[in-house]
Parts: structure tokens; C-alpha cells; sequence
């Protein structure tokens, strides 16, 4: 939810009820400027929430990740990069 400044202070009680059931996004002249979330929440909970369709962290291994990001080898480019024998 996102509540103008002036509103969130003028109704504090109201949200301090609904920050139970969602975070709440605080704006002033449009832009974003707090956000007050639940603290009972667990952050690691949330984010399996958001991340729920990805398979468990058992399957995926570091290296792999690595290789996914950052390939080692690009079609046409060199994988090592030479260092040059002196500085001007």
C-alpha cells in the first residue's frame, strides 16, 4: 500500500492496525520515502514467498550459478586478457 505523508500521520492508528497485514510505503511529493513493514515477519519467509517457484537451494551449486553469470568462454572472444609488459 502507498500513503501520501500527510495521510499516514493524520490516520497513524489506522495503519499501525493494517501494517499487520501488508507493508506500507510512504510517499511525500510523490516520491518514496519510508517504508514501515511487520516486524513479526520474517525476512528468510518472505522471501520464499517471492521466490517459491525456484527450486531448493540442494539443486543449485555455487559454481553453476557462477558459470550461468558469467560464462567462461563468449563465441568470438578471447578468455584471458593479456597484461602489458609496461606502463607508460
Amino acid at each position: 500500500m502507498v500513503v501520501a505523508a500527510a495521510e499516514f500521520k493524520a490516520n497513524f492508528g489506522k495503519y499501525l492496525e493494517l501494517i499487520a497485514k501488508e507493508d506500507i510505503c510512504i510517499t511525500r511529493n510523490g516520491k518514496t520515502v519510508a517504508k514501515v513493514v511487520n516486524p513479526q515477519v520474517s525476512a528468510v519467509d518472505t522471501l520464499r514467498g517471492m521466490l517459491g517457484g525456484i527450486s531448493s537451494s540442494s539443486d543449485i551449486d555455487m559454481d553453476s550459478l557462477r558459470e550461468e553469470r558469467f560464462p567462461a568462454s563468449l563465441p568470438g572472444k578471447s578468455t584471458t586478457t593479456p597484461i602489458p609488459s609496461s606502463i607508460p
